[in-house]
């Protein structure tokens, strides 16, 4: 069964690539990835938000968190895509 976590990955493959799909074997290796990716950055970011005397992640910890967990282009991409998103998000409320 795919989880909501990853169906995402597969709609922008959708988008990307239409008529390209994913054998339920490789869409449970991404939906492992995801689900560990999205483990380490909130372990990350909660151990900046402690270091940082905060009770809540903020935006900023988990934009800190995915930089120290990418490296190179793929983390400055990831930062510039998620800030795109919330700014996104801000201006719909």
């Amino acid at each position: 069964m795919i989880t909501l976590i990853a169906e995402k990955p597969l709609g922008v493959l959708r988008q990307v690539h239409t008529g390209l799909s994913l054998s339920h074997k490789a869409m449970n290796v991404m939906d492992s990835f995801v689900k560990d990716m999205f483990e380490q950055i909130a372990e990350e970011a909660g151990s900046l938000a402690r270091s940082n005397k905060h009770c809540t992640i903020t935006s900023g910890e988990i934009q800190t968190a995915v930089s120290l967990l990418l490296p190179g282009e793929i983390g400055k991409y990831a930062v510039s895509e998620a800030t795109k998103s919330v700014i996104r998000y801000n201006t719909r409320r």
